[in-house]
């Protein structure tokens, strides 16, 4: 893979490659925000005149394997993707993504919709659940 992803809570970090027990399967949108221009129209005036822009806040879509050994092992990952991902008022989620360059970057996020973890019913009574935050 051309990147690691970790996730940092507090002062626990939680790597989400390497498949032991949270994989990675897809990351979307990690492009960048959208932009909001500014703009000015007058009157008798054709078009308008670009005054300034702002960032939309961004939104992230992981999709994360959650595997185990047995299924009480899963069920116990699963409790700690909800306690990864449970909003708390002054403890950040933070996404750090570190290239094979060594580039890092670092965002600061918040979980904003439901925490989805659907059953994958050829694997159970099983070892894997697909998480989408």
């Amino acid at each position: 893979m051309a990147y690691t992803i970790q996730i940092i809570r507090g002062a626990t970090t939680y790597n989400i490659n390497d498949g032991n027990p949270f994989r990675l399967e897809n990351a979307d949108d990690l492009g960048g925000a959208s932009v909001r221009n500014i703009e000015e129209r007058g009157p008798y005036q054709d078009g308008a005149t670009h005054l300034d822009h702002r960032l939309e806040p961004d939104t992230f879509t992981l999709r994360i394997n959650v595997v185990g050994a047995t299924a009480a092992a899963l069920d116990g990952h699963r409790d700690t993707l909800n306690a990864i991902f449970k909003p708390v008022v002054g403890v950040p989620i933070i996404l750090k993504i570190t290239r094979d360059d060594g580039a890092v970057r670092q965002v600061d996020t918040r979980r904003t919709g439901r925490l989805a973890i659907p059953l994958v019913p050829i694997n159970y009574p099983g070892h894997l659940h697909r998480a989408v935050v």
